[in-house]
């Protein structure tokens, strides 16, 4: 399957192994029993600590990949396609080897041991996940199999758990933890990979089951041969109740009018099953993500690294997809301990090592703190600062809150699944701080819809914002959306890409639309465009007194 060619989700033909791929043990013919590598937000061949692991076996590895209701259900179109991009990327490598990946749709707690079983897996394989979601489904699953399960981290530079205080309690302020942290990363870079993770996609290609094997036995099984028809009738309550009650999957976002979502999503009757045995036709890429290949996402951050000497903080780079690395990151299509080793000793990429340990951070606080998704870690803050309206929340997420730079960032995360990291801090404090809304309603619908969407990394950054979370910026800051606009966006490009009712605008006029002479006049061309929300000085004052107020101090004045 050629993933750069444009086709519909539907009509893809399935791909066969390609004429000269290097042949690999059939399961019939070998006398070792075969192993699984259960791929999750990992979906890579190379610098991967699973497939090392399953690889020092010795024995046939066969690649799975479950799509989970529950997580599907809750996420964006733009997610979904990008995960549809990202599994056909891993086919493709996977085919190069001569094998395929197997992918089944279901409760992983019915559909793995299923897979397991019907091969004769003597073993798992999987890279560990810190979510809370997460954790009681691989429990689930730990319980349900009866063979060996042998779980790695390759999903960080250092994994939750293993930097610590010399008292040995975990790190709660991030400057301690990135010193420590780097102590980690230099060790690394001086003693080579920690977890060596078959560099080399080829040293495990004689190991993989060729595709024809894997396809004969799963199909001489019957339709559907993971779950029997009582077991699917269980696991889709359980995805259903799961979907309902969890704390850590998000909630599905609003479609686009006009628009669908593509073949995997849910029914009427229930979530959707893929065909036998391997139905690669309906996750055909919709778009030419290219920022999710890891050749580029390589070129691009040490574009970064060259060019710019780290991330910069201009909204004009969101007009292009240059600095959009973290989807990467969130589907594992590169190693973050790749990355971090490899320009641990660049003086221009240390705002990007950073940004690494900041999401080491956050995952280490959610492994220790689980409760964060729900909880403020401050009790202090679980007074009830906030509230829930309803109107207010629908205003802010459609982009019509009246502040321009406000609006065209949630209207560029609707459309596209992207927002840059300076926005989503000064959105998320215009909600939580000017119009005093629940965190918790901001911090799930951006995780419903940012393809780079990771619980550990939204809970913290919301917490952060909203002041109630470890290490969080004090109560008293507020960011000021027009300033924040004149200082990043000077010439308004970014306020009138997405706003196009001030495209017309001169760009003095772009973050003040109601100060101009002729404002709501019928020759004015923002009208349509919708008045401030609330003033901003009013919006400021009532947040440092519902702050002061809960935290039993006095208001006074304090800096923006």
């Amino acid at each position: 399957m050629d993933i750069d060619t444009p086709t519909s989700h539907s009509d893809v033909a399935l791909p066969r192994p390609q004429v000269g791929a290097a042949p690999g043990p059939s399961l019939s013919s070998v006398t070792k029993a075969p192993v699984v590598v259960w791929f999750r937000r990992d979906l890579r061949l190379d610098f991967n600590p699973a497939i090392a692991a399953a690889e020092a076996t010795r024995s046939p590895m066969v690649a799975v990949y479950v799509v989970d209701p529950v997580l599907w259900n809750a996420a964006s179109e733009e997610r979904r396609d990008d995960l549809m991009f990202v599994l056909a990327q891993l086919d493709s490598a996977l085919l190069r080897a001569g094998s395929r990946l197997m992918i089944r749709r279901g409760d992983p707690v019915v559909v793995i041991p299923g897979i397991v079983d019907r091969l004769g897996a003597q073993s798992i394989f999987w890279n560990d996940d810190v979510s809370p979601y997460a954790r009681r489904r691989d429990e689930r699953v730990r319980q349900a199999l009866s063979g060996s399960v042998h779980v790695t981290d390759g999903n960080w530079v250092c994994p939750p758990g293993s930097v610590r205080r010399a008292n040995g309690l975990p790190y709660q302020v991030f400057t301690p933890f990135y010193r420590r942290w780097r102590e980690h990363l230099d060790r690394y870079s001086q003693h080579g990979f920690s977890r060596r993770a078959g560099d080399e996609p080829a040293n495990a290609t004689r190991l993989w089951v060729p595709a024809r094997s894997i396809e004969q036995a799963i199909s001489g099984h019957g339709h559907d041969p993971d779950v029997n028809a009582s077991d699917r009738s269980a696991a889709d309550d359980a995805a259903r109740s799961e979907a309902q009650h969890s704390d850590d999957v998000g909630h599905p976002g609003d479609t686009r009018p006009g628009t669908s979502h593509n073949s995997l999503s849910s029914t009427a009757g229930g979530p959707r099953r893929l065909g036998d045995p391997v139905e690669l036709g309906v996750i055909a890429p919709g778009a030419r993500q290219w920022w999710l290949r890891p050749g580029t996402v390589l070129a691009a951050w040490q574009a970064e690294v060259e060019v710019r000497g780290g991330l910069s903080d201009s909204f004009a780079d969101s007009l292009d997809r240059g600095a959009h690395l973290s989807p990467a990151l969130k589907w594992g299509v590169v190693s973050a301990e790749r990355l971090a080793v490899t320009y641990s000793a660049e003086a221009g990429a240390q705002s990007l090592i950073r940004q690494l340990a900041w999401r080491d951070f956050f995952a280490d606080i959610m492994f220790h703190h689980p409760e964060t998704t729900d909880i403020e870690f401050k009790a202090a803050y679980r007074s009830g600062i906030w509230h829930r309206d309803g109107d207010l929340f629908t205003v802010w997420k459609t982009g019509m809150t009246g502040y321009p730079l406000i609006d065209a960032a949630m209207r560029e995360l609707a459309e596209t699944g992207w927002m840059h990291n300076r926005l989503r801090m000064v959105t998320a404090s215009f909600l939580v701080k000017h119009l005093l809304i629940d965190w918790r309603l901001g911090e799930r619908y951006f995780r419903s819809q940012l393809n780079d969407g990771d619980v550990a990394q939204n809970v913290g950054n919301w917490q952060w914002v909203a002041g109630c979370g470890v290490d969080a910026a004090p109560y008293f800051r507020i960011f000021q959306p027009v300033r924040q606009a004149r200082r990043f966006d000077p010439e308004a490009h970014y306020v009138r890409r997405w706003i196009p009712e001030l495209a017309k605008l001169d760009p003095q006029w772009c973050f003040e639309p109601w100060k101009r002479p002729d404002y709501g006049t019928f020759d004015d061309p923002a009208l349509g465009y919708p008045s401030p929300i609330i003033d901003l000085a009013v919006g400021r004052e009532r947040a440092l007194q519902a702050y002061s107020e809960a935290l039993g101090q006095a208001s006074s004045p304090a800096p923006e």
